[in-house]
């Protein structure tokens, strides 16, 4: 099976990323999102934009993770339940 890749910065990076922290970003199905992931640790989501924006918001529960992972409409759920809801920062 060929495995996918996502572009990032000229680099050619495996279809599931290693971003440090514990953290692994996994690509996503949505016109919005390209890639999630979640520290369980740390409570901590990480999201990359297809914009190009990578943000962390802090003391999620693994709840929400979990529901923006099964959500039919990821943008939306982002938009509804986790955007300007938990401390975030942008970390590129």
């Amino acid at each position: 099976m060929k495995q996918k890749s996502i572009r990032r910065r000229g680099v050619q990076s495996p279809e599931v990323l290693n971003r440090g922290m514990n953290t692994t970003l996994i690509p996503v199905s949505s016109s919005n999102l390209r890639a999630v992931g979640y520290d369980e640790w740390s409570g901590t989501l990480e999201v990359e934009f297809r914009s190009g924006g990578i943000y962390q918001h802090y003391n999620v529960p693994d709840s929400l993770f979990h529901g923006l992972m099964k959500a039919s409409s990821k943008g939306r759920y982002y938009y509804y339940h986790l955007r300007n809801r938990y401390g975030c920062a942008r970390i590129n």
